[in-house]
């Protein structure tokens, strides 16, 4: 049997792990530790953060977890994906999810290689065949 789970908050020394004050806002978690020194401080800047990162982050970050799959899919070139992402994450991305705002999330258009091309009907030389109307 190992070392038993201890906490007691306001004796860190004699504790064998402490409990961060940690706030959620959909799939965006932050937590704040002062590894013991003063759990009321932690507290009180979880409190900050949580007037600092609103609702509107968590709805945010849920709409683009559910888009990610189809952008990766979508941007093969690792480096054009990664402006994207990083786009979604702007200083004007931040100020607008502040104001308590929603803003939009453009997925890319999946681009037609070559097998999603439809062909126009040519004939000799690319040239494109009369139809019957325009024979007569």
């Amino acid at each position: 049997m190992g070392t038993p789970l201890i906490n007691v908050v306001d004796m860190p020394d004699y504790s064998s792990f402490i409990v961060p004050a940690t706030m959620k806002r959909g799939p965006l978690a932050i937590s704040v530790s002062t590894s013991g020194a003063s759990p009321a401080m932690a507290r009180e800047i979880r409190k900050e953060l949580e007037g600092l990162y609103g609702a509107a982050f968590g709805k945010y970050l849920e709409r683009l977890e559910r888009q990610r799959a189809h952008v990766v899919r979508s941007i093969k070139d690792a480096a054009e994906r990664m402006r994207f992402f990083n786009s979604l994450a702007s200083d004007k991305i931040l100020k607008m999810l502040r104001e308590g705002k929603t803003p939009e999330i453009k997925a890319p258009r999946k681009k037609a290689g070559r097998k999603g091309r439809r062909k126009r009907a040519r004939g000799k030389k690319g040239v494109k065949p009369k139809t019957e109307a325009q024979s007569a």
